[in-house]
């Protein structure tokens, strides 16, 4: 069996416990070789009482499964401790963040003993909500690409809640539950469901935060630097930055359409100069005119660039409209763009990503215009795909 360790903040029942234990071993080909668990005055009763004691679950789970499956001396308990007492809830301010530094402290304890194995961060709380869905939280931050996060279900609700059952090969299989029903344990099949929530330790850095506090922090400052996606609709002739609508009218969509998809297509960073303007623009013009035949341009350079046919060379296009008035377009489309992207509450930094740039340079004593768009291409979708 492959070696793993389990993490989890732990409730009254440590049936849950055993049952994972269990379920791993026998359906997974995973032996849990060291257990890290963060618990309060009931779980740390129930577990002595019920898990740990002379012939209790674990004793028998060690009779069918070996006792290399999670060894005695291997089970790691935390409790919680704020102002120097130990305390059993999470009502008070103080007291949650007493528990989320305990959680974080347990669940980076699990890691470091992994060393390369996996990590299986389980759910074992019970009613206790704010365990498991800060349970998930922690798997978030830390989780690695070979740990995983399981939340234990058994197929008879009726055992659960104190019954007796612990796992289907337990020695007394027959068990009574609250409601007085006699269920026989070789009949309740228990599964690990597999939580396929996203991984976001990248989020933290090259090193993982000592505090939970810090691992928020670090969080919500990536989470900030971090752009929505731009999504250029060709066809409804729409933006949308995040959830958030900009209007530009269709010529200044034509131009922010044709610096997105440049910035998607191009080998290099999606800078389009003067001198290539025109045939930029007027491939954008065309496409938009394929998707929607009726629509029609009603400015009159953008109107007359386009009506130059798909195939057309770059001849025709030096009377169609003086410099003067492609700068314009551009310098005109760049303040619309800044004007409600700022009213959207970003930060400039990001904000700043979406409005197109604009650089001068000279080239052979030339002086030529250049415009790109800043945004990672990655964090632009143009529709239809090209």
């Amino acid at each position: 069996m492959i070696p793993c360790v389990l993490v989890g903040d732990l409730g009254p029942n440590p049936a849950p416990l055993a049952e994972a234990l269990w379920a791993l071993a026998r359906q997974h080909r995973l032996r849990v070789r060291a257990a890290f668990l963060l618990t309060y005055a009931r779980g740390a009763h129930y577990l002595d009482r019920e898990f740990l004691a002379a012939d209790g679950a674990l004793d028998q789970m060690h009779a069918v499964l070996g006792r290399d499956v999670l060894p005695r001396d291997a089970l790691f308990l935390r409790r919680v401790h704020a102002d120097g007492a130990a305390i059993d809830d999470d009502w008070e301010p103080a007291h949650t963040l007493a528990w989320n530094e305990a959680r974080w402290a347990t669940a980076l304890a699990a890691l470091e003993a992994a060393g390369d194995d996996p990590v299986v961060f389980t759910l074992l709380g019970g009613r206790r909500r704010s365990m498991s869905a800060l349970d998930a939280v922690a798997f978030q931050l830390l989780a690695r690409p070979q740990d995983r996060l399981l939340d234990v279900r058994v197929s008879d609700t009726r055992v659960e809640g104190g019954s007796g059952f612990f796992f289907p090969e337990q020695r007394v299989p027959l068990v009574r539950s609250r409601g007085g029903d006699l269920i026989d344990a070789r009949t309740v099949a228990v599964r690990l469901i597999d939580l396929p929530v996203p991984k976001l330790r990248r989020l933290l850095g090259e090193r993982v935060p000592a505090t939970y506090a810090e691992a928020l922090a670090r969080t919500d400052a990536a989470v900030e630097r971090t752009p929505p996606m731009l999504t250029i609709d060709l066809a409804a002739r729409s933006v949308r930055v995040g959830d958030h609508p900009v209007a530009l009218p269709a010529r200044q969509f034509a131009w922010y359409a044709t610096l997105a998809s440049n910035r998607c297509t191009s080998a290099d960073d999606g800078t389009i100069s003067a001198d290539d303007f025109e045939a930029h623009l007027h491939r954008t013009l065309h496409r938009m005119k394929r998707l929607d035949p009726t629509w029609a341009a009603s400015s009159g350079p953008v109107a007359k660039l386009l009506a130059v046919p798909a195939a057309a060379s770059a001849s025709p296009w030096a009377a169609i409209a003086p410099n003067e008035e492609w700068s314009s377009l551009r310098s005109t489309t760049r303040k619309l763009v800044r004007d409600a992207v700022d009213k959207l509450g970003l930060a400039e930094s990001v904000a700043s990503l979406f409005v197109p740039a604009h650089a001068i340079t000279h080239v052979d004593k030339v002086k030529l215009s250049l415009s790109r768009l800043p945004l990672d291409p990655s964090r632009i979708e143009v529709l239809p795909a090209p």
